[in-house]
């Protein structure tokens, strides 16, 4: 496997221009003549790779701008600097297991820091482990040499050239509060200062993580999908601002008209993972998302943080059996059973807590269609109190 893949950069790049090719091909001569003039601009940089071309719903976003974030030296470009791998080993101590900071579905997190002592996180995939990792690297520098939001945790870099063995990496930057599920405060010398999860924090949480995936469900074209949503995806800084990870498993969703199917790349094209409320079909995979996303709202509120990541099947479903009887809207009085006791302070507050459960249960619906749309959990959740004043369909609307 090994000797397949010394020259695995190579198969990167020739799966980006195969792509950049096909798309060539449906270009007409006077898009393709106009993205060439963008390429050899003097102002062509990465930064104005990232922020100008990107996903967009607006209607100013040509075609031309879609089918330019194909190019396999534009993406690369917008993903970051190419980081040499002996920059990589000096920045984490050579993968010292003092610096890890856990292993992972798609690879390992080493904390790093580079020379000019920016801290970062470095992602280790060791292609020779599976396929499964290698479509996976591919994916995550596609969305995030091809997206750009302040709700996505920031790619700096990645290193493909490396010739000593099958490990590449991508390269983030640090954040402080590490995520969700392993909160445990601002790390301050080596410390850990344990700072409360107070119910404003928690929904400055919850209304981030909504931004993020209602950026990737209804802003991006085509739209997106997370596909691992859960307590470890939601990563904070240090103003506890969120910015979504575990983009390995992004793919794009069923596209609305015949002429763009196939405008959507090959390599955001994986299988659907098996997940509780699946609907078995992908162009429900947002859907999943939507249920997950309940899940995450429901940890908030009962303050068991980290069940989404950490518990079982099983576990879960018990879990979930056990906590949503408990939550309805024409009554509050079973509420104090099941949540977060720092947050029974007043009357007012636990009004909103109250709203937020029954968004978290809107979203936990069995019936995948009966989920409501990102869109509309964002806007409940901005608006707690209208939950409880308004018909709950009206805040949280499924349009067919």
């Amino acid at each position: 496997m090994a000797h397949v893949y010394d020259n695995w950069e190579r198969l990167v790049r020739a799966t980006l221009r195969m792509e950049d090719l096909r798309i060539t091909g449906e270009m007409t001569p006077s898009e393709v003549s106009s993205i060439s003039s963008s390429l050899s601009s003097p102002s062509f940089n990465s930064r104005t790779a990232s922020s100008s071309f990107k996903f967009s719903n607006t209607a100013a976003a040509s075609p031309v701008q879609f089918s330019s974030l194909y190019l396999s030296s534009f993406l690369l470009a917008a993903a970051g600097r190419a980081f040499e791998y002996a920059e990589i080993l000096e920045a984490t101590d050579r993968l010292s297991e003092s610096n890890l900071i856990k292993r992972g579905r798609s690879g390992d997190l080493f904390r790093g820091r580079l020379r000019d002592k920016t801290n970062v996180v470095v992602k280790r995939i060791d292609l020779s482990s599976s396929v499964e990792k290698q479509e996976r690297l591919v994916t995550e520098l596609g969305v995030l040499g091809k997206v750009s939001h302040n709700r996505l945790v920031p790619l700096l870099g990645y290193c493909l050239e490396n010739k000593n063995n099958d490990d590449r990496f991508l390269v983030y930057k640090y954040m402080p509060y590490k995520d969700l599920s392993s909160f445990r405060g601002l790390e301050s010398d080596g410390n850990d200062s344990s700072q409360s999860l107070d119910f404003v924090r928690r929904m400055k949480i919850a209304i981030g993580a909504a931004e993020g995936l209602c950026y990737l469900h209804h802003e991006c074209v085509p739209p997106l999908a997370h596909r691992d949503i859960q307590a470890s995806s939601i990563l904070l800084d240090d103003r506890f601002e969120v910015r979504l990870g575990s983009l390995s498993d992004v793919c794009a969703q069923k596209w609305e008209t015949e002429s763009h199917k196939h405008m959507v790349s090959k390599f955001l094209r994986l299988p659907l993972r098996s997940d509780q409320g699946s609907s078995g079909s992908p162009e429900a995979a947002w859907e999943d998302d939507v249920y997950c996303f309940g899940k995450i709202l429901l940890e908030l509120v009962t303050g068991k943080l980290g069940m989404s990541a950490s518990s079982s099947d099983a576990a879960m479903k018990e879990w979930l059996e056990q906590t949503l009887p408990l939550i309805s809207i024409y009554e509050k009085e079973l509420l104090p059973i099941i949540i977060d006791p720092s947050l029974i302070i007043d009357e007012d507050l636990l009004e909103e807590v109250w709203a937020v459960a029954i968004v978290a249960r809107s979203c936990l619906n069995p019936r995948p269609s009966r989920r409501p749309l990102m869109r509309y959990v964002l806007k409940a959740l901005e608006n707690p109190h209208e939950v409880l004043r308004e018909p709950i369909d009206s805040l949280l609307i499924r349009v067919e």
